[in-house]
């Protein structure tokens, strides 16, 4: 029922031989896509899955490494971040630095920053006017401003960095005029990716989504996507009027949709993977989502993690309760 993927194999149908860039949030989502359809039967070539930073770094780097620039390691963000924090000089007013040692504040101010550098901001464009407390707004341009410094001094490029070099050699992209390309439909981009998107020399295929009844489309994807009214085939293609179930023709009763209760993460986890073995399925022809984009936990690890199948995340229930029946397509 989704019309995302009939759309791919469609664009595979009509244009065989010609290169076709599919641009993805994650290359895991892009093997899921491909795998996807050649297990409905659809045969493609030169059908690139690709991230945007799979696309600014091919143009960035060869002039980064020439004036000696690194790549800055996302992996100790926010162990920097703290640090960064800690020896910010003491005439600043101190907002943050009070809240140093709670749990997950360093992960959070690295987030912060990350988002304001992808939004192609620097530290003098945090105007006072947009924050409630005059500390706050103080002690993150100096934080924001410490990072920056920390960057030019050690010669090091964020992922911001590469995509704003990126944008200075449009010229070299390996997206050619005489290519196409397609993006995950849904996708908010940052606003340096969206940049690089915009500039692609290839004409857009604007991709079609779902359109889910009872639920309003975001204001910045009403012009980038083509909209499409459900008509279901199947039990599990009702899950499209969840917003609005009286709107839903009457179920087929065809068993292609079945929900559980499960008693917290671990509980759920084992309960999706007893009814993928009880069906006999092959695991390449078994895909598992979860709501909760975190990553996953132990509980996880050994079952799920090798077979790249599973993303959990907490598994406390808001108020004490137990959530709503999770579907099992």
């Amino acid at each position: 029922m989704d019309p995302f993927p009939s759309q791919l194999a469609e664009l595979c149908r009509t244009e065989r031989t010609r290169a076709k860039w599919v641009v993805v949030p994650s290359h895991a989502l892009g093997h899921t896509l491909g795998e996807r359809l050649a297990l409905t039967g659809t045969s493609w070539v030169n059908l690139r899955f690709t991230t945007p930073v799979d696309l600014a770094l091919p143009m960035a780097a060869p002039f980064l490494v020439e004036r000696g620039i690194d790549p800055a390691p996302d992996e100790i963000g926010a162990a920097l971040i703290t640090r960064l924090l800690l020896e910010l000089p003491g005439a600043i007013p101190i907002y943050f630095r009070e809240m140093a040692e709670q749990p997950r504040m360093a992960e959070a101010l690295w987030a912060t920053i990350r988002e304001l550098r992808m939004a192609g901001m620097r530290a003098a464009d945090l105007r006072p006017e947009a924050f409630t407390m005059a500390a706050k707004h103080a002690e993150l341009q100096a934080l924001l401003t410490a990072y920056e410094e920390h960057l030019a001094t050690r010669k090091l490029a964020d992922t911001a960095d590469v995509y704003r070099e990126a944008l200075r050699h449009l010229d070299i992209c390996h997206v050619r005029p005489e290519d196409l390309w397609i993006e995950l439909p849904g996708t908010i981009w940052a606003p340096l990716q969206q940049a690089l998107l915009d500039k692609l020399p290839a004409p857009r295929i604007t991709p079609h989504t779902l359109q889910i009844p009872g639920l309003p489309e975001p204001a910045r994807l009403t012009s980038a996507v083509e909209s499409q009214e459900p008509s279901p085939r199947t039990d599990s293609d009702l899950l499209a009027f969840l917003m609005r179930p009286g709107e839903a023709p009457v179920p087929k009763g065809d068993g292609s949709l079945a929900m559980f209760r499960a008693g917290g993460r671990e509980a759920e986890v084992e309960e999706v993977f007893r009814r993928i073995l009880e069906s006999g399925a092959p695991l390449d022809h078994v895909e598992v989502h979860d709501r909760r984009p975190r990553p996953p936990g132990r509980a996880d690890a050994a079952g799920a993690r090798p077979a790249g199948l599973l993303r959990v995340g907490r598994g406390r229930f808001p108020g004490g309760r137990p959530p709503p029946p999770a579907p099992v397509r």
